[in-house]
């Protein structure tokens, strides 16, 4: 295995997914230090309905029943080669890059969370079978992954929530209103009684109008999930 990884690395040397040059020395495989360093994570909770930056709880200004941190916008022409690139060029070591910029913005609000990380649930979103079956993957799942190996106390629950129907997807929606109802009854979830009222964060990688986000959260709520926080790449 380790002789084909050398030879893998000699033929197809790993390429930052923005400049394109080697990122054999670096820290991370799919983007170089210097396209990282355009990455600066934002800090703080961002509204979930005009995406205003809100440095406190109780400086929110639309109230919600999750807590939005995104680690970014996509308009960040880096960040959105990242997303981009583990999305549709199936670069799943874009995930790491990711996972360390959420839980950096995640580490500015940690006093601000109101409970212990190791009672909390990790949960990303996922997939309809047949569009993960298409791209061979989830990709909120290989962030949370990633974000499970560097915050092992977090309790990893994938099997919580299942995408029950497979919708148009959203980037072919041109409303919001269309896009809550291509989310309607999207999701089940089932919350074991020993896991019951845990604090959970959700996984995803970008926030658009939030209609993906809610359905779920609705789902997982209406099914005794505690306080959620909602962990994302990026927002538009």
């Amino acid at each position: 295995m380790h002789s084909i990884q050398i030879l893998k690395d000699a033929l197809f040397p790993p390429r930052c997914v923005f400049c394109r040059t080697s990122t054999n020395t670096g820290r991370y495989e799919a983007i170089c230090e210097s396209c990282m360093n355009e990455c600066v994570p934002g800090s703080g909770f961002s509204c979930q309905d005009c995406g205003k930056r809100i440095p406190t709880i109780n400086s929110l200004c639309h109230r919600s029943n999750f807590l939005l941190i995104p680690s970014g916008l996509y308009s960040n022409a880096h960040l959105e080669s990242l997303i981009h690139g583990l999305k549709f060029d199936y670069i799943r070591s874009a995930a790491l890059p990711l996972a360390h910029m959420m839980l950096q913005s995640l580490s500015s609000v940690l006093d601000e969370i109101p409970f212990d990380l190791s009672r909390a649930l990790l949960v990303p979103i996922p997939l309809a079978k047949r569009r993960e079956y298409e791209r061979g993957f989830n990709q909120s799942a290989l962030i949370a992954k990633e974000i499970h190996k560097l915050i092992p106390q977090l309790i990893y629950s994938p099997q919580i929530l299942k995408r029950i129907r497979y919708e148009v997807p959203q980037s072919k929606t041109s409303t919001r209103k269309e896009r809550e109802r291509n989310m309607k009854n999207v999701f089940s979830a089932n919350i074991p009684k020993t896991l019951n009222g845990l604090p959970l964060f959700l996984v995803d990688d970008v926030y658009t109008t939030g209609a993906t986000i809610r359905s779920a959260v609705n789902e997982l709520k209406k099914r005794g999930a505690g306080k959620i926080i909602v962990l994302v790449a990026a927002r538009t």
